[in-house]
């Protein structure tokens, strides 16, 4: 009976086996329903707010400009302080723009941005609220010092750089910190940012407190024009107090980026406040910091 049995079962077998077949799926059989991602955050200190509007793509198909599923004819609307008005589409930058005068952005004030589709208003597609922090100085710290003890070529120095500012836990309060350089001559003025990548660290909040302080020091060459007639150098700091949905999303955005090579590692999922869509609608204020003359 035994024989019989695992006679059966090796047929069987064979015959399932036999059936299996290499298939190749290609972009175009993943045809999964592309969704609205929207992308916008609104700042007292902007002279022009920006907003993204694109489709989704179905997995493993490229997101690369080419291939950008940039959605052009969408209407965009910003409502607050008393105030509606409709973001424009810029052909040339590729995004949508509206004058920060358009709709006041006031500090500890809630905005709503809705996203309809084609020349009608009728359908919404997606929409998402925020409110913009209150003021209130995080009372930066900032130590710049040119370090000559360890020239490179070409007359550049190094620069060492030491941020901190209190951290509060209760109630939470997030930051996204920039640093960098601040040239100016009788002509000139730029800013060379170090850490404006994406996946660099750049997000803080209490949890990253050591001491009850958030401190960030860094090392990096310095080129400054070297004379006093031909123009200064300033280490700047910029720290935006952020609200939660910025956080989260640039949060989980540089853990993506920062994940190991390999086909072993984990997925991170980005976190949206999109309802009806994905992406983030989000709010900070910004606070500038400056070094004297270097």
């Amino acid at each position: 009976m035994k024989a019989r049995f695992l006679s059966l079962f090796l047929i069987i077998g064979a015959t399932g086996l036999s059936g299996c077949r290499e298939t190749l799926i290609g972009v175009p059989d993943i045809n999964f329903p592309p969704r609205i991602v929207v992308g916008c955050f609104i700042d007292p200190s902007y002279d022009t707010l920006t907003a993204t509007l694109s489709l989704s793509m179905p997995l493993y198909e490229a997101g690369d400009e080419e291939n950008f599923r940039g959605i052009t004819d969408g209407i965009i609307l910003l409502e607050g302080a008393g105030v509606t008005d409709t973001f424009r589409y810029d052909h040339v930058r590729r995004h949508y723009r509206l004058p920060a005068t358009a709709v006041p952005i006031l500090p500890d004030s809630s905005y709503t941005l809705k996203v309809y589709r084609g020349s009608s208003d009728t359908l919404l597609l997606a929409q998402a609220r925020c409110t913009i922090p209150p003021v209130r100085d995080p009372q930066v710290e900032l130590t710049a010092e040119r370090d000559s003890s360890a020239p490179t070529p070409f007359y550049r120095e190094f620069l060492n750089l030491d941020v901190r500012w209190p951290a509060q836990a209760a109630p939470e309060r997030y930051f996204r910190m920039l640093y960098g350089l601040k040239h100016r001559s009788p002509t000139d003025s730029a800013i060379s940012w170090i850490n404006d990548a994406p996946g660099k660290p750049q997000v803080f909040t209490g949890t990253d407190a050591t001491d009850g302080w958030i401190r960030v020091s860094d090392r990096f060459v310095f080129w400054g024009w070297g004379s006093p007639t031909g123009g200064i150098t300033r280490a700047i700091v910029c720290v935006q107090e952020t609200d939660v949905h910025s956080f989260r999303y640039l949060n989980a955005l540089n853990a993506q980026i920062n994940q190991p090579p390999g086909p072993f590692k984990e997925g991170v999922l980005l976190y949206s406040n999109i309802e009806g869509g994905l992406g983030c609608f989000g709010a900070s204020n910004t606070y500038f910091v400056e070094s004297p003359d270097l």
